[in-house]
């Protein structure tokens, strides 16, 4: 347990979203999130906007997110 708690503070969204072929927004919101301290409120209607542009740049329908499709296949 503790090599992937290791693993997951050197690894940033960055790299996660380049690794995987995510939209590079996912990995920027994660990198800002684990960046927040414990009490500082997340900016929730940025979250929102960026997954917006992503759902409307990549013309996603509602289906297109459903958790038995393969990611991979999303993008």
């Amino acid at each position: 347990m503790a090599r992937i708690k290791v693993v997951k503070e050197r690894v940033t969204g960055f790299q996660l979203a380049e690794e995987h072929s995510l939209p590079l927004e996912f990995g920027q919101i994660l990198d800002r999130v684990r960046a927040l301290k414990f009490d500082e409120t997340p900016d929730y209607s940025g979250y929102q906007k960026a997954f917006r542009e992503v759902w409307n740049r990549h013309e996603l329908s509602g289906h297109d997110l459903d958790w038995s499709i393969d990611p991979g296949t999303l993008f």
